[in-house]
C-alpha cells in the first residue's frame, strides 16, 4: 500500500486539463490515501473514485500540502508517491519503481522516464538535475540499463521511501515551487547516504500539454539560487559524477536518432585545429577533403573548428563559406566528429567526444611516433587512446593503414578505410602543366625533418654537380650563387606551382611519407620525378595520369649516377605510372570528400552509441586523475 500526492495547481510551470487525475492513477493500484492540491476535483466526485480516501486542498501552496501528505504517510508508515503534473502511472510504473526501491537498503527514492503523449519520446534527464530538459526519441532507452543510481534528480513523479518519510522531516517551504523543494529533499537524503534510482524501465506518460510537462520547464530563478546557496558543492558533485556523462550521452544519441530520421541524416563537427598558418603537406590534405566536403556536404549540419590564426591565414571564412567556424568546441550535438588528421593531445579526443556521438579520424601517417623526437609529449599514450576509443579510421594509403595496425594492433577491430588523397592532375596545376623552355634548375623537395633526407641530399648533389642550379623548397638555409633554398610552408600555392613550372626534374628524397604530394604533383605537371624507392610508391603512382618520368633510387649515390644520366641526356629504367587509373574516373578531392561521406554514413548507420560510453567511463577516469 503506498499513499499519493497529486498537484493539480500551476506552481510547476503549467496547468494540467481538466480531471486529469481520473486518468492519474490505474484502477486497482494498493493506494492509501491520496492527497489533491489544487482545483478541478471536488470531494464529491473523489468519494465516488474506488472509496479511496481522499485529501483535498484548494489552497495556494503545493508544498504545504505535500507536507501534510508526508506526514500523514509517515505515520501509516507507507512510501508516498508524489506526482508534479499530468501524468499516467500505470501499475506496471508503480511496480517498478517500488522493485527499484528493493535493490539497495540505501535507494530512498525512484522517478520514473517521462514520455509523451504519442508514446514516441522522453524527457532527456534535466542537466545538472535542475536545469530545463528536452525531448529524446524514446529509443534512446535501449541503450540504457535497468536503473541507474542519480545525483538528486527533478522528476515529474516521484516514489519516497517509507524510511524516508518517516524520519527525513517535511519540505522547505521557503521554495517557490515544489520540484525544487523536492530536489532539496532529495539532496538532504543523499547528505544522509540515501541515493535516487532511475527506473530506465518505467515509462509514465504526459496525458496534458506535450511542452509542459514538470521535468521541462525550469525552476525559478529563486529556487535556483537557494538551491545553490544551500548546496553550494552540488554542481561539481553532478559533473563528477557518471550522472553528468549519461545526461550527455542522451542528449548526444537523441539527436543523432532525430538526425537519422531527416533528410539530413546526420550532424558533423569538422575539426580543423590541426592546420598551422603554413602551406605544406598536412594543411593540403586537410583542405583538399575540407573543401570537397563542403562541396557535396548541401544537406547535413556542419560546424568546424579551427584556430584564429588558421582561419586567418588560409581563408577559412571564404573558402568554406556557410559554415560557422570556432576556435574551441561549441555547444551543441553532432552525429559525429570529423578530424582531418591524426590527434596529439588526448584533450582534443575528449573535446569531439563531449559534442559528437562518434570520432572519426583521417590518419595522415605514423612518423611522429616513429621517429619520436618531433611528436608532443605521452605521443604513444595518446594513440593508445585513440586505438582503443576511436569509432573509425580513414587512412590515406595501404602503406599508412599498415603502418598504423602494426604498432597500434588494438585497433585492428575498429571500422576503417583507406582514402587515398586526390591523384588527379587538375588538382596541383595550375593552369596548362608543362615545362618551361628555359628550364635549368633541379627542384628538391622536403623539408628539415631528419627522415625527408633534403639537406644530406641537397649537399650531396651540390657537391657532385658544383654548377647545375638547385632550387630547395623546405629548407630555411642560406642560399648559395647555386642553390637557391626557400622556406617550407613559406610559399603560396601559386609560387610552388611556378617553381615546378620552371623545373628540370623534381627530387624527392624522403624516405618516410603517408602519400607524397610532391610525387603527384610533379607528374602531374609532367615532369620527370625522381623519387626514393618504396611500398608507398607503387601504391601512390599506380593511380596517377600516366604523364611524366618515374625514377627510383635506394642510396645517395644511385641518386647522384640517375641525376648524371638525366643531365646527359642517358636512358633510364622507369616505373610504371598509371597502372590502375581510369581516365572516366579520376580520384580527385571530390571523389576523396564522397569517400570520407560513405565512411561516416556507414559509421553512424547504427547510432546505438557503445562506443560512446565505453570512452566516457576511460574519460571520467582520465579527468578524475588531474585531482
Amino acid at each position: 500500500m503506498i499513499d499519493v500526492f497529486l498537484d493539480g495547481g500551476d506552481e510547476s510551470g503549467s496547468t494540467p486539463p481538466p480531471a486529469w487525475w481520473s486518468d492519474c492513477l490505474e484502477p486497482g493500484m494498493p493506494i492509501g490515501r491520496v492527497t489533491f492540491c489544487g482545483s478541478g476535483l471536488d470531494s464529491g466526485t473523489a468519494a465516488a473514485l474506488e472509496g479511496r480516501q481522499w485529501d483535498i486542498d484548494h489552497g495556494k501552496s503545493s508544498i504545504a500540502a505535500c507536507n501534510r501528505a508526508i506526514t500523514h504517510a509517515a505515520l501509516a508508515r507507507r512510501p508516498l508517491l508524489v506526482v508534479l503534473q499530468s501524468l499516467r502511472v500505470t501499475s506496471a510504473v508503480l511496480e517498478e519503481l517500488r522493485r527499484c526501491l528493493t535493490l539497495d537498503p540505501m535507494f530512498g527514492f525512484s522517478v520514473p522516464r517521462i514520455g509523451s503523449p504519442d508514446g514516441k519520446s522522453v524527457i532527456v534527464r534535466p542537466a545538472g538535475g535542475v536545469l530545463e530538459s528536452d525531448w529524446a526519441p524514446r529509443a534512446i532507452l535501449s541503450e540504457r540499463p535497468e536503473h541507474e543510481i542519480l545525483v538528486e534528480q527533478r522528476s515529474a513523479c516521484v516514489l519516497i521511501a517509507e524510511g524516508l518519510v518517516s524520519d527525513l522531516g517535511c519540505l522547505d517551504e521557503a521554495f517557490e515551487r515544489l520540484d525544487a523543494a523536492v530536489v532539496m529533499y532529495m539532496a538532504m537524503a543523499r547528505r544522509r547516504g540515501f541515493r535516487i534510482v532511475l527506473a530506465n524501465r518505467a515509462v509514465a506518460e504526459s496525458t496534458g500539454d506535450h511542452a509542459g510537462v514538470a521535468g521541462l520547464a525550469g525552476p525559478a530563478d529563486s529556487d535556483r539560487e537557494r538551491l545553490a546557496r544551500i548546496l553550494p558543492d552540488r554542481e561539481r558533485i553532478w559533473l563528477q559524477s557518471r550522472d553528468f556523462g549519461a545526461e550527455r550521452f542522451e542528449r548526444i544519441l537523441g539527436a543523432a536518432l532525430r538526425r537519422s530520421e531527416s533528410p539530413e541524416r546526420f550532424s558533423v563537427l569538422l575539426d580543423l585545429r590541426n592546420l598551422a598558418e603554413i602551406h605544406n603537406g598536412t594543411s593540403q590534405a586537410a583542405l583538399g577533403a575540407a573543401c570537397a566536403l563542403h562541396r557535396l556536404c548541401r544537406g547535413p549540419e556542419v560546424q568546424v573548428l579551427a584556430s584564429p590564426a588558421a582561419r586567418a591565414f588560409h581563408r577559412l571564412d571564404a573558402v568554406l563559406p556557410g559554415w560557422p567556424i570556432h576556435a574551441s568546441p561549441v555547444s551543441g550535438e553532432f552525429t559525429c566528429a570529423l578530424r582531418l588528421s591524426q590527434p596529439w593531445q588526448i584533450s582534443e579526443m575528449i573535446d569531439l567526444h563531449h559534442h559528437a556521438l562518434f570520432s572519426v579520424f583521417l590518419m595522415l601517417d605514423t612518423i611522429a611516433w616513429d621517429i619520436q623526437y618531433l611528436g608532443p609529449p605521452h605521443l604513444d599514450g595518446t594513440w593508445q587512446f585513440l586505438a582503443d576509443h576511436a569509432d573509425g579510421f580513414l587512412f590515406i594509403s595501404e602503406f599508412t593503414r599498415q603502418r598504423f595496425l602494426a604498432r597500434f594492433e588494438n585497433a585492428k577491430d575498429t571500422p576503417s578505410s583507406v582514402c587515398h588523397l586526390s591523384m588527379d592532375a587538375c588538382d596541383y596545376v595550375v593552369g596548362e602543366p608543362g615545362r618551361a623552355e628555359s628550364a635549368e634548375y633541379l627542384l628538391v623537395v622536403g623539408n628539415e625533418l631528419d627522415h625527408k633526407d633534403l639537406a644530406q641530399s641537397v649537399d650531396v648533389l651540390a657537391t657532385a654537380f658544383p654548377f647545375q642550379p638547385l632550387q630547395v623548397l623546405g629548407s630555411s638555409v642560406s642560399s648559395t650563387p647555386v642553390v637557391t633554398r626557400h622556406r617550407s610552408g613559406s610559399l603560396s600555392d601559386n609560387e610552388v606551382h611556378r617553381l615546378y613550372m620552371g623545373a628540370r626534374a623534381v627530387i624527392y628524397p624522403s624516405f618516410y611519407e603517408g602519400f607524397g604530394f610532391p610525387i603527384v604533383t610533379g607528374l602531374g605537371h609532367g615532369l620527370t620525378v625522381v623519387a626514393r624507392d618504396s611500398d608507398l610508391l607503387d601504391e601512390v603512382v599506380a593511380g596517377c595520369e600516366p604523364k611524366g618520368r618515374l625514377l627510383t633510387y635506394r642510396r645517395r649515390d644511385e641518386l647522384v649516377d640517375i641525376v648524371g644520366a638525366l643531365l646527359h641526356g642517358d636512358s633510364l629504367a622507369e616505373r610504371q605510372v598509371g597502372r590502375s587509373f581510369a581516365a572516366d574516373h579520376r580520384k580527385n578531392w571530390d571523389e576523396v570528400g564522397r569517400d570520407i561521406l560513405r565512411f561516416v554514413e556507414q559509421v553512424v548507420a547504427q547510432p546505438s552509441g557503445g562506443r560512446w560510453r565505453r570512452r566516457e567511463r576511460v574519460v571520467q577516469q582520465l579527468l578524475a586523475s588531474r585531482g
